[in-house]
């Protein structure tokens, strides 16, 4: 595969039949990944409900009624082995998932290489097939396994959050989601930025393993015409094109993390602000308040 074709590949868009074809190597897993998922929807139910029994308890001990104490006791050590018993379920299925499906996309890839006529390893480097062969195959993985379940929970928390905060007080609710428009326009800038230069650095990443491979290969027909220098300033360029590129898309992570905590810390502003007015005037009591702030906290957490 000559460069024109990798920038090609690197550039394509999202193709929906090749994902499809990805999906489907899930159908043999897919009890793991049910249970996975069922795991992160109970966990998900929990966030939600978890404040709202906080507001009942802040309530009742603000109002001096300490007469069901035992039972919140009670129900927070059953909610404590809810969620190490879901989120050990979790890890473990996410898990199993991952590797399963990462020997399986191997495994179907190798069958295939050994179909390819020679004209294929003609004109496709090395580097590029151990690249898809090792990274690619274990990212795909993590997307398949870890990705689809983390997503089943993040989603259904924020829904389950966006929907508990309208029946608690519309008026605070309408201020959280008026943060979501940001959320949208931040995530859509930052997320072109980062996959460019991931891309990019799976780009290089092709060439760098390419390198590696026909400099232990070829090490005899080095040493034999003197070509150790050279060779190791174009492995030199190699190296220092991807450490570019993966300092830039560190940079874009790292900045899109604390602008989302910014947005996050102005939407609690405004919520503080009208919400303690409203505990001052006794619109909502501070039961009310705390639930707020902890579904703030929580609701951008899966952003």
């Amino acid at each position: 595969m000559n460069y024109f074709e990798e920038e090609e590949y690197t550039e394509s868009k999202f193709d929906f039949q090749i994902w499809k074809k990805i999906f489907s190597y899930t159908r043999a897993f897919r009890k793991h990944l049910y249970i996975g998922i069922f795991a992160a929807i109970i966990l998900a139910l929990v966030d939600v409900i978890y404040p709202q029994i906080n507001r009942f308890a802040i309530t009742m001990a603000q109002a001096g009624d300490l007469s069901k104490l035992p039972y919140f006791i009670l129900f927070y050590i059953i909610i404590m082995i809810v969620i190490g018993s879901m989120v050990y379920l979790f890890i473990m299925q996410a898990g199993q998932v991952q590797q399963k499906l990462s020997y399986t996309l191997r495994k179907k890839a190798y069958q295939n290489l050994m179909r390819l006529p020679f004209s294929y390893y003609d004109r496709t480097p090395v580097g590029w097939i151990m690249a898809r062969m090792t990274s690619d195959s274990r990212n795909l993985a993590d997307i398949l396994s870890w990705g689809m379940i983390d997503m089943s929970w993040g989603l259904l928390m924020m829904t389950g959050i966006v929907i508990a905060m309208f029946l608690t007080n519309w008026q605070l609710a309408l201020i959280t989601v008026g943060s979501i428009p940001v959320l949208i326009v931040l995530s859509y800038y930052f997320r072109k930025k980062i996959l460019y230069s991931y891309r990019k650095i799976r780009k290089e990443n092709s060439k760098i393993t390419g390198a590696f491979n026909e400099g232990i290969t070829g090490a005899k027909t080095t040493k034999t015409l003197v070509l150790e220098e050279q060779n190791f300033q174009d492995f030199d360029r190699k190296t220092s094109t991807m450490r570019r590129h993966s300092i830039r898309a560190a940079m874009f992570a790292g900045l899109y993390f604390p602008t989302i905590l910014f947005v996050a810390a102005i939407t609690m502003a405004f919520v503080i602000y009208y919400g303690g007015n409203m505990v001052l005037v006794e619109t909502i009591n501070i039961g009310v308040l705390y639930v707020f702030i902890a579904y703030i906290g929580s609701f951008f957490d899966p952003v």
